[in-house]
């Protein structure tokens, strides 16, 4: 278990160090970060009340959920950066709609998971679980909480924006 919360911690710093490179934008990211963290409580939440225990199995999906948690988040905030509009409502708005082969990949991963549910191997069943429990999870925390999140206190005009300095060779010259 002290390995499991030390990979997650990792896992987690990696996650805002990427959704931070990705954005370029403080306050998406730490909303973003927001939004996994709870993704994850919520995933292992779920698990316990359906009778896992920490195993090496279960131990390795919940340091997996992280990248399946990150995936919705890390969209819907790069989304909701790259929008033209200046106002949060119409940013979200573009970030909700911009987000279908997102939602497809999801579709897929969790179609894996329910065609794993019948098999007669205990493993294989469990990872379909998995597979289900934090896609769902997943969408639904960055769905609707990151993107209300957003759509009430997001950064506007430009709030909290990192942007990439001039490239070191332009031109074609060194």
């Amino acid at each position: 278990s002290k390995g499991t919360v030390k990979a997650l911690i990792m896992a987690m710093g990696v996650a805002l160090l990427v959704l931070l490179l990705v954005t370029l934008n403080i306050l998406v990211s730490l909303y973003a970060i927001i939004t996994v963290t709870l993704t994850i409580l919520s995933i292992v939440g779920t698990l316990v009340l359906l009778g896992w225990k920490l195993n090496i199995l279960e131990s390795v999906a919940v340091s997996t959920a992280i990248g399946l948690a990150v995936d919705f988040s890390l969209h819907y905030g790069v989304q909701y950066r790259y929008s033209r509009e200046n106002d949060r409502k119409s940013s979200t708005k573009f970030a909700l709609q911009m987000i279908g082969p997102t939602v497809m990949a999801a579709i897929t991963t969790g179609f894996a998971g329910v065609l794993m549910l019948p098999s007669s191997v205990l493993a294989y069943t469990q990872i379909g679980v998995f597979l289900v429990v934090a896609m769902s999870i997943s969408w639904i925390f960055s769905t609707f909480f990151l993107m209300s999140l957003l759509s009430l206190c997001g950064p506007q005009f430009g709030f909290g924006q990192f942007s990439i300095g001039k490239p070191l060779f332009s031109n074609g010259s060194r």
